[in-house]
């Protein structure tokens, strides 16, 4: 799948819980949308093993070195990053980062939970191209700051981060080119290429058919259509 679809799966995931479960997203309008945005860009964080993808170009600078770190480490694009493996890594990592506090004037302060979450906001505006061009970075520093206000758990943070995750993996298994997921245990490549190549026209139809479920799912969740 290319990005667009990504973030668009992320969307349809969240929204689906915001309809039908919404206190899972958090106690707080605020809580819910930085859910939300965890999930849309764990969606999209798989790819960080590109230099080119969406993820290398949300959140400058931190997202290029961040980029050119994982790719080397994860064996370029679909390599572990791509696996059941990485993306238990990558909800590990979250974890442990989250759980890192500090003292700022009686107020405890949890700086790379407020990091990350500010660049999955700016990742999946960024690439869900509902944000002019430049603000998305913008609008994920202000995520960030309501984490500051409305912190979640770490493990919420890890939880929704790796479902995005999960839902990444899933969309490039229907495509023709699929992941070996169960890398390094096994080498078998898991495809059920109903979407074709990446970037088809089957999986132009289906980000249509997922706006379209977004919007609806929203709609529902928000009480405006039963």
């Amino acid at each position: 799948m290319m990005g667009y679809s990504h973030a668009l799966s992320g969307a349809v995931a969240a929204s689906a819980i915001y309809a039908f479960a919404p206190e899972t997203l958090g106690p707080t309008t605020s809580a819910a949308a930085i859910s939300s945005g965890l999930i849309i860009g764990g969606a999209l964080l798989p790819d960080a093993d590109h230099p080119n993808a969406s993820a290398a170009r949300s959140f400058p600078p931190l997202s290029n070195v961040m980029v050119a770190g994982i790719s080397k480490v994860s064996g370029g694009h679909r390599g572990y990053t791509h696996t059941f493996l990485g993306v238990g890594i990558f909800a590990a990592l979250a974890y442990l980062a989250c759980t890192w506090q500090v003292d700022a004037r009686g107020h405890q302060v949890f700086p790379l939970a407020i990091l990350l979450v500010a660049f999955c906001v700016s990742l999946g505006l960024s690439t869900l191209k509902i944000v002019p061009k430049g603000t998305g970075y913008v609008l994920g520093i202000a995520a960030g700051s309501l984490a500051y206000i409305s912190p979640l758990p770490a493990l919420t943070i890890a939880t929704f981060l790796a479902l995005g995750c999960l839902i990444h993996l899933s969309g490039d298994i229907i495509t023709t080119e699929g992941l070996k997921l169960f890398k390094p245990f096994s080498d078998v490549t898991v495809r059920i290429p109903i979407l074709g190549n990446a970037g088809s026209a089957r999986e132009k139809a289906l980000d249509v058919l997922m706006l379209a479920s977004t919007a609806l799912l929203i709609a529902q969740g928000a009480g405006l259509i039963g």
